[in-house]
């Protein structure tokens, strides 16, 4: 696998005025835009496709780049239940929390470089992981202690039904699995679940009642060709919903990646 060929890094740590990020949602991506509906040419306000808040609306697909995210605070992801309660004032002044997000180009292939990283979270895209593979790639991330959270089950080929897989992971650098999963009764959330292509888990951190959650998000290749095309409204359908997924949660630090 390549190394990264654009990183952009930002080093909080507490006390800085840019550290307060509790109430903020930030979004990440690799191409460091957002777009919004009227940022798009010959799409109206009032279209029913982009504008249904009872629907759910792939970002287009991202350049192959690895972006980068680290954090100072409050420090790296607990390792126990007990720990949560009785570490609460034990946060280093200095410690940095890392996430990568990565287009992996088939995980498979890339399985060694992917367990040999050493930050603390991995997000990886185009995953392209056929099922009776992924054991494979299991056996060898258990080399380190690398928790496993992969997108559901879908289609990753043009012809329906002819190769299925995961398009998907979310790796966590942790000796046993801290994740949870919140408000997962929301429509926006079974909808991007079902899609196949969004992985979402929330971390607890060292100082008690403190989270992050980070949201993986991989884009339907080609949909911005054409604004006309099925594939772009669908994108439109799951970027739209992975927004709004992420202004539900207002109250902790919320990473979206895609």
């Amino acid at each position: 696998m390549k190394n990264a060929t654009e990183t952009s890094k930002e080093t909080l740590r507490p006390g800085d005025p840019e550290s307060c990020v509790s109430d903020d949602i930030v979004y990440c991506f690799s191409d460091d835009s957002v777009l919004g509906m009227s940022d798009v040419p010959d799409i109206l306000a009032e279209d029913p496709v982009l504008n249904n808040p009872n629907g759910a609306t792939d970002f287009f697909s991202a350049p192959h780049i690895d972006s980068r995210e680290v954090l100072g605070a409050p420090d790296p992801l607990i390792h126990s239940q007990q720990s949560c309660i009785t570490e609460d004032q034990s946060a280093k002044p200095n410690a940095h929390f890392t996430i990568t997000s990565r287009n992996i180009r088939n995980l498979l292939i890339h399985r060694q470089d992917v367990c040999d990283c050493e930050d603390n979270v991995q997000v990886l895209q185009e995953c392209d992981l056929l099922e009776h593979q992924q054991s494979t790639v299991n056996e060898a991330l258990n080399q380190g202690p690398w928790q496993r959270h992969y997108g559901n089950v879908c289609d990753i080929s043009h012809e329906e039904g002819k190769r299925r897989g995961r398009r998907v992971a979310t790796m966590v650098n942790a000796a046993q699995d801290n994740a949870i999963h919140m408000q997962t009764d929301e429509e926006d959330y079974k909808f991007l679940m079902d899609s196949g292509r969004w992985v979402e888990i929330t971390l607890p951190t060292s100082k008690k009642g403190h989270f992050i959650t980070i949201a993986n998000f991989y884009g339907i290749a080609g949909a911005s060709q054409s604004q006309k095309s099925h594939e772009y409204k669908e994108n439109e359908r799951l970027a739209a919903a992975a927004g709004r997924r992420a202004a539900s949660m207002p109250k902790h630090p919320y990473f979206l990646f895609g």
